[in-house]
């Protein structure tokens, strides 16, 4: 590995954050790469840019209407469960910047094709909430979500972490902003048995039916990173964010 790789998902306070991290986007290439394996680089859509962001450059989907976002292909990695009623831990953890909001809602990142059974999850900002649900495996009109009221200031940079246990419990969903846990609220619908492992692709910075402008992230996104069959701990959510903030980080 090279100095490439040094943004902010290497070693901090001694966790090694890289343990069961299937992909992590730092845009500093000026590109949706996967810079930890290159197995799940994304592929981009439209004309976002790639100006200075939390750290290093940043994608930057714009406060625009265009359709500017990537998507990355149907992988194991981002289904977590084994689609038979098991479901698994994971972790997504990423910088956001909004510079304005969508009609409906900022889509931040979602595995949901609408097609019959094939929906996984999606991660948004709905009106002031920040919304995760989790589809079900047998029915896609049934769902375990969890909501904060967040109300984000434009043009600032907050740090979100989403985490699921794996346990299908909705007390097992928790979102950390600035490397505190928030309390959220179960909007959950129906008795929830477990997501398909389906066959879309994941979107970001826009929903994955379409790309409708009304549901696009308008905003800059930076250090997206992915874990599967881990999630973090509070303690190392907190010293993630740190980092992020200006913590000395070693490098490679």
């Amino acid at each position: 590995m090279s100095n490439y790789y040094r943004s902010l998902i290497q070693y901090g306070g001694g966790t090694n954050f890289l343990t069961n991290l299937v992909a992590y986007y730092s845009f500093d290439g000026s590109n949706a790469n996967d810079i930890h394996t290159g197995t799940h680089n994304g592929t981009i859509i439209g004309s976002p840019t790639f100006p200075s962001g939390k750290n290093g450059n940043c994608i930057d989907f714009e406060n625009t209407d265009a359709p500017n976002y990537f998507t990355i292909a149907d992988s194991n990695d981002f289904s977590f469960t084994n689609g038979g009623g098991v479901d698994v831990p994971f972790t997504m953890s990423m910088w956001i910047n909004l510079t304005a909001f969508s009609i409906t809602g900022s889509w931040f990142i979602n595995k949901r094709p609408l097609t019959a059974m094939q929906n996984e999850y999606q991660l948004i900002l709905l009106g002031s909430d920040l919304q995760m649900y989790k589809f079900d495996r047998n029915n896609s009109s049934i769902f375990q979500a969890k909501s904060y009221a967040f109300s984000p200031s434009l043009s600032t940079w907050y740090h979100i972490v989403y985490t699921d246990n794996g346990s299908k419990n909705a007390s097992g969903m928790k979102f950390y902003v600035n490397g505190s846990l928030v309390t959220s609220t179960d909007i959950s619908s129906g008795i929830y048995t477990g997501m398909p492992n389906g066959n879309g692709n994941v979107f970001v910075g826009t929903n994955a039916w379409g790309a409708n402008q009304a549901l696009k992230f308008k905003g800059k996104k930076d250090e997206l990173a992915i874990w599967k069959n881990r999630e973090l701990t509070s303690t190392e959510i907190t010293e993630l964010y740190n980092a992020g903030a200006g913590k000395f980080y070693n490098t490679f």
